[in-house]
């Protein structure tokens, strides 16, 4: 199928399909949704944002938004679920009700699926997904059926934490989700989400995720994203942040799964004083891509943003960090720092490291670095010398290195949920050759 073609068929998906989606007050926003996706089609690599990341496999692929599969046990997928965590289960696009534990709520914080709310009060939903976004937001906000919707009222903490588990397991079926994620964090309010995506290796699909967080003045949101998607599948996914005065959001991820992902995340400071940290690890083998893309908008005075993200790669995979800072004319006393080190594990892995600062205002702190390279041989060296076999000190270098981009995730139940994956991976490091 030709790239045209599928974004026909998909238009024509929308058509055959739109009084099914949940929501009838959205429809006006899904009708505008697809035609903007249908005017500009899939981005491409002559889009300077998308230079390093082509989606000409994704865009010919029939992923069908309609698809209909039986009966998923999401109790296959419970190691994925975090001991203690109020918890919402979407499996292939739907909200799974039995594998959902959602009661326990304190005072002032209402958290439902994305379907509810559009059903019942979709009005409210109405100004999310704003049109300059891009095509695959534009696709989600036309396709989108389950997710979450958590509001936290003021001053309201949430201790648990929320988890998200999208679950991807379509059998021989090649399908694709768009879920959708709205926070609205009001004044003084506290909360930890968690966003989990897994799939199997039975067929591919594609997972195409918006989260929207709106985080008022004095309220605070950790946002921990674990992208472990079934090899043959595809992510891509968008996170779009506003900050109000004093607002604090943390956000880490980790991609380990996937033949080609994006994780892009967009924050606007709207108010002074507000502040950022975004970090993230990726762990990549094989022929596999993941693309982190970040944007920190600096609009009023005396913010301040930092980005700290770490890549590994094996075999012959790609990696992309493009991490983008604005500091707008008014935007005076902004505090702003990046970081991406990548760590090649062989001679066929490439890393592109983009860091970009657009810098309007003269009174500001603004740096950034990148570097590329391999192991330590050194402390490779000095481990083996003190008696740790080559593959352990190999190991221990390596979780060393992606340890400073988990260093917001607290330690108990949510950072195992992390820690868990990264030893999965690093369980596929080859035992003969230590490569």
């Amino acid at each position: 199928m030709s790239i045209s073609d599928n974004v026909t068929a998909l238009v024509e998906s929308f058509e055959r399909g739109r009084d099914g989606l949940p929501g009838p007050a959205l429809a006006a926003v899904r009708d505008a949704a697809i035609r903007d996706f249908a005017e500009a089609g899939f981005p491409t690599p002559r889009i300077e944002s998308w230079k390093y990341t082509n989606l000409n496999r994704l865009a010919r692929s029939g992923f069908d938004p309609l698809a209909e599969v039986g009966s998923v046990d999401a109790a296959t997928w419970s190691s994925c679920f975090i001991d203690g965590a109020c918890r919402l289960v979407i499996v292939n696009g739907r909200f799974d009700a039995d594998a959902s534990s959602m009661s326990d709520m304190p005072a002032g914080v209402t958290a439902a699926p994305f379907s509810t709310v559009a059903e019942e009060e979709g009005g409210q939903l109405a100004d999310i997904a704003a049109s300059d976004a891009g095509p695959l937001v534009a696709l989600n906000t036309a396709f989108m059926r389950d997710g979450l919707v958590l509001t936290l009222g003021k001053g309201a903490v949430l201790e648990k934490p929320v988890q998200v588990v999208h679950i991807v397991d379509g059998g021989p079926v090649e399908m694709a989700v768009h879920p959708r994620t709205l926070v609205v964090a009001l004044e003084g309010s506290q909360a930890t989400i968690v966003e989990t995506f897994v799939g199997g290796d039975a067929a591919g699909y594609w997972t195409n995720a918006v989260t929207e967080m709106r985080i008022a003045a004095n309220a605070s949101v950790r946002h921990f994203k674990r992208q472990s998607e079934g090899l043959s599948g595809y992510h891509t996914a968008l996170t779009r942040v506003r900050l109000g005065r004093d607002a604090r959001y943390a956000a880490v991820s980790l991609a380990i799964g996937a033949a080609l992902s994006r994780n892009e995340i967009k924050v606007a400071f709207d108010g002074e004083g507000a502040d950022c940290s975004l970090s993230g690890a990726t762990l990549l083998r094989g022929r596999q891509h993941a693309d982190s893309t970040t944007e920190a908008d600096h609009k009023v005075p005396r913010t301040a943003s930092r980005q700290v993200f770490r890549n590994v790669l094996d075999d012959r995979a790609h990696s992309v960090f493009q991490g983008g800072v604005i500091v707008r004319k008014d935007a005076q006393k902004t505090d702003s720092s990046q970081s991406n080190r990548n760590l090649l594990l062989s001679a066929g892995a490439q890393a592109d490291t983009k860091p970009e600062l657009r810098i309007f205002a003269d009174d500001v702190k603004c740096a950034h670095g990148a570097t590329v390279g391999d192991l330590d041989r050194d402390a490779l060296f000095y481990l083996e010398s003190r008696g740790i076999p080559p593959l352990d000190a190999k190991s221990l270098l390596i979780e060393a290195f992606v340890a400073e981009a988990l260093d917001a995730v607290p330690e108990g139940a949510v950072r195992a949920h992390f820690t868990d994956a990264i030893a999965d991976w690093m369980g596929g490091i080859d035992r003969e050759s230590g490569s």
